[in-house]
This record gives structure tokens, sequence and C-alpha cells, in this order.
């Protein structure tokens, strides 16, 4: 794909409002696209690692998520729908899809 597909299909992303983003098992952190920072209602430059995401996932959802993704992690499809609680105490939505892959031989597995 060349440079002209990704913008266009980063701007067809953002205008329907679907995020990108990548979970890290070596580093315990996640990469995310503005829409994807939008939605967990990061400050610009806030990092979301595992403690961000505990913080920002209803405690009701907390369990069944890490639950998801430790199950993802040994190889296979992440699918998960669960609430974000924002700074201001609302409650948003999530719908989070992704697929395991091993990042490098004997290295923790990545979800995208």
């Amino acid at each position: 794909m060349d440079e002209n597909s990704l913008s266009d299909m980063q701007l067809l992303l953002e205008a329907t409002g679907v995020g990108t983003w990548a979970y890290d098992g070596a580093t315990n952190t996640f990469s995310l696209d503005n829409v994807c920072r939008d939605m967990f209602d990061l400050d610009e430059g806030e990092e979301m690692s595992s403690e961000t995401a505990r913080s920002r996932i209803h405690p009701d959802d907390t369990g069944p998520y890490w639950s998801a993704v430790q199950q993802a992690l040994k190889g296979g499809l992440f699918s998960m729908d669960y609430r974000i609680v924002c700074k201001d105490g609302s409650v948003r939505f999530i719908s989070s899809r992704g697929r395991a892959t091993p990042s490098r031989p004997g290295a923790p597995t990545e979800i995208k």
C-alpha cells in the first residue's frame, strides 16, 4: 500500500469513527490513533499503559476485558464490548476487535 492509500484509509477510518490500536505484550503498552485517543478520553501526549486502561475500563468490565486479552495473547482473536469511564464520569461504550500475532520468536505476542 502506498503512502496516499494509507492516508486515504486513515481519513476513511476517522470519518466513520473507527479507531486503530495495537497492544504490545512485551511492554504492556497500547499504541492508539487519534480516534482511539479521543474514545479513551486521553490528553494530548498522555500514554495508554495497561494501568491507564485499567483506570478507564468500567469496574464491572475489567475482569472480562483482561481475560479476553489473556486469551487472545495465547494465540487468537480479541473481541470485546465494554465501557470506558471518562474523566468527567460519563460512560462510553466501546466495541473492540483484534488479532494476536507473535512479535518475534520467543517474544510476547502483540494484538492489533
